[in-house]
């Protein structure tokens, strides 16, 4: 589901439109996070149905940055 980032209020009294606000919500995200991940596999078969298995993995990162929508051209008003 997309965030709404362009916002159109009126203002009325007794039914009748005074005014109109068209404003952008930038929707400034900053996100952050660490993970890790290890993994290690070891596998041994002998007696001669042979077989020797060996496996390491480790993976790290440490990230942040910000998700920032740029400003879109505002609708035109057609009331």
């Amino acid at each position: 589901m997309a965030t709404k980032l362009i916002y159109r209020i009126s203002k009325t009294i007794f039914f009748k439109k005074i005014g109109l606000v068209t404003y952008f919500n930038s929707n400034l995200q900053t996100k952050e996070g660490k993970f890790t991940l290890v993994n290690f596999d070891y596998t041994n078969t002998f007696a001669n149905e042979s077989a020797l298995t060996a496996s390491t993995l480790y993976e790290h990162t440490d990230l942040y940055g910000n998700t920032v929508n740029p400003e879109p051209v505002p609708p035109v008003d057609n009331s």
